[in-house]
């Protein structure tokens, strides 16, 4: 389809998209599902680096034509170029003549110049050791700025505070040891004594795999400019055991962490293809915490072929991440973190794929190249535009100050084949809502759904005025007469939607007021309607495939969600279970983890938590009994609630549901 009127079908599909709610500005989004048409035309190479200087974005990577939209004029750019922000349109004067690939860009204090790196040892005819700065009017190298002498190529770069931190595969800079990290005054380019770090070590040295370089493959400082991650091959930094990842202080001296380190990925991946699997590494908007991305090849036990979290402020030599979302043996190779969402790109099929090697295993949901997770569960979020073909990957990603996501790449579209955007794509801000993530509150609602303890009330739902420590009304509700609810099997609400299981093990989600219900749908993400049956280019299909958990559901006593987590109780199981869940989704890790505690759930028919307490009902008395919940699992003894069982009240229920509205 030409490219004129892709870009009209995605104006008629903005047009027809329903209006954001009155309260959207207060609300969180992901960006638009359909890119903006207003992007240049790549038409060789990948995109490598993306970066913004005032109304101009900058791309770099291995490419050499591009073309303004809609435009028939290819035009020749040595690994770099720029265009307008908002038409696309092409520099004409920002046409510099690099003699290598670019991989990384930052944008100049001045917001008229630009910091490349790369592979390039000149840059119009004049020398230039894989780091420039240019004019963006001109595509000339800036007067006074000299990048030292290198022996080795540089993957990485981050300006900060004057200083411009570069990382890559070299040994020494203008002469002098600098084992692949180091910084460079801004202005001059001159090397700032102030980074004694040396990177030493081969990660496959002793398992005789690929001996690549030592150095850095990616890095990224904290927004305060406080600290920095570097990933690559290296076993130890400054003689600190940091196999792959260390973290620095950036003070007025640069140093190691040395009260921060992990073993999660000092494990072998695929050693016969990569020297180190860490391809990207990328700081929440607020600094608390960053996310590092591999390939690898999905090796089970390991953090291969994966998205993970990891806590700023946390320390200790054995960390582990907060969460991990794996592709199951597929590569990703870019992650930018906003305050809604972790963007992830590479040439995956699937996410949430932990027992999938090259294959949709338990709980995988179709995600082809590019995904958004949530940044508290990990889990993917709804926002799936994906691309076919895949190719290579997406190779960068970077979100705007204004929530907006551009993407590069080596292929020619986004979606099925339905938007051509070659090698370059802009998601603009303002996509789908995403839930806020409101719970009840007491005093407040709790509604039973077909109390078990009184036949009269089968399939009826009942009213409970309850503040915590007594009961202050109860009524039949006249909402969902005609629902069968004798079929619920857990339930829980979040803003103003209610989650349950069902006895044929289908899990649904339904609007829910004290005014009504609204239409019940059933929570599938494993299979969605515009990816399921189409072709991988791999030998299969992007259908996903249910987590264990649908098969449990028929045998799920209560239900409550806390922090990403979705907790629930099983007949004949003594203990209480969790699993990770994305509320705007649905998706369901594939995991099943025990909250830690002593009790014996086996009784429990009906459960619900409101702040740092679990309330649950107990199958053969339907008394109400509460107990401490902090760290997410109960602690201590459950307790009897007495006001809550005055004058013969029972609290049994298949759904026991504090009302979030």
């Amino acid at each position: 389809m030409p490219r004129r009127l892709l870009a009209v079908v995605a104006a008629i599909s903005c047009v027809l998209s329903p209006a954001a709610p009155a309260d959207a500005a207060k609300s969180k989004h992901v960006v638009k599902a359909v890119p903006a048409s207003s992007t240049p035309d790549v038409h060789d190479g990948r995109v490598y680096a993306i970066t913004r200087v005032g109304g101009k974005v900058v791309i770099g990577g291995t490419f050499t034509q591009i073309s303004s939209p809609s435009s028939s004029q290819t035009l020749s750019r040595s690994f770099v170029a720029a265009f307008d922000a908002s038409t696309g349109v092409v520099s004409a004067n920002f046409a510099p003549n690099l003699d290598g690939p670019v991989l990384a860009l930052q944008p100049a204090a001045d917001g008229h110049s630009v910091y490349v790196a790369g592979k390039f040892t000149s840059v119009n005819g004049h020398p230039a050791s894989y780091v420039a700065r240019l004019q963006l009017r001109t595509g000339k190298l800036t007067a006074g700025f000299h990048a030292p002498a290198s022996d080795g190529f540089v993957n990485a770069m981050v300006h900060r505070k004057g200083r411009l931190y570069i990382g890559g595969v070299f040994s020494t800079l203008a002469g002098k040891m600098h084992g692949g990290v180091a910084a460079l005054h801004a202005a001059t380019g001159a090397v700032d004594p102030a980074v004694g770090v040396q990177l030493t070590g081969d990660h496959n040295a002793s398992n005789g795999g690929v001996h690549g370089r030592t150095g850095v493959k990616a890095l990224a400082a904290s927004p305060g400019g406080k600290r920095m991650v570097v990933v690559g091959n290296f076993t130890h930094a400054n003689g600190f055991a940091r196999n792959q990842i260390a973290m620095l202080n950036l003070g007025p001296k640069v140093t190691v962490t040395r009260n921060w380190a992990t073993r999660r990925y000092s494990p072998a991946c695929l050693v016969k293809r990569y020297d180190s699997y860490l391809r990207g590494v990328a700081f929440a908007p607020n600094g608390t915490y960053f996310v590092v991305v591999t390939a690898g090849g999905g090796t089970p036990g390991t953090l291969c072929d994966a998205a993970a979290r990891w806590e700023t402020h946390k320390r200790g030599l054995k960390q582990r991440p907060t969460w991990v979302d794996y592709a199951g043996g597929d590569s990703l190779l870019s992650v930018a973190v906003s305050s809604p969402a972790v963007y992830v790109g590479g040439h995956q099929r699937w996410m949430n794929n932990p027992k999938g090697h090259n294959s949709a295993g338990p709980g995988a949901v179709p995600r082809p190249s590019i995904a958004a997770l949530d940044p508290v569960s990990g889990m993917p979020l709804r926002w799936n535009p994906g691309r076919n073909p895949r190719g290579f990957g997406v190779t960068a990603l970077r979100v705007t100050k204004k929530g907006g996501l551009w993407v590069g790449s080596d292929t020619s579209y986004i979606g099925n084949r339905a938007y051509l955007r070659e090698r370059i794509a802009h998601f603009q801000a303002g996509g789908a809502v995403l839930p806020r993530g409101h719970l009840g509150r007491l005093p407040g609602t709790v509604y039973q759904f077909s109390p078990t303890l009184n036949s009269q009330l089968r399939d009826k739902l009942k009213a409970i005025g309850f503040n915590g420590t007594k009961w202050t009304s109860a009524s039949v509700s006249p909402l969902g007469t005609h629902t069968q609810w004798h079929h619920m099997r857990g339930a829980f609400m979040v803003d103003k939607t209610l989650f349950y299981g069902w006895s044929d093990g289908s899990f649904y989600q339904q609007h829910f007021t004290k005014s009504g219900f609204g239409t019940r749908t059933k929570i599938d993400p494993y299979h969605d309607p515009v990816w399921d049956g189409v072709p991988t280019g791999s030998g299969d299909t992007y259908d996903g495939k249910k987590p264990g958990f649908y098969r449990q559901l028929s045998s799920i006593t209560g239900m409550f969600y806390w922090n990403g987590r979705l907790y629930y109780t099983r007949s004949h199981k003594s203990a209480l279970f969790w699993r990770r869940f994305s509320v705007d989704s649905g998706t369901i890790s594939s995991g099943q983890h025990r909250a830690s505690g002593k009790r014996d759930w086996k009784t429990t028919l009906g459960m619900f938590r409101v702040g740092e307490t679990i309330y649950f009902a107990t199958r053969k008395t339907g008394k109400l009994h509460r107990m401490s919940f902090s760290g997410g699992a109960p602690r201590g003894m459950a307790k009897l609630v007495p006001g809550a069982n005055a004058h013969g009240l029972k609290w049994a229920s298949r759904g026991l549901v504090l009302y979030a509205g």
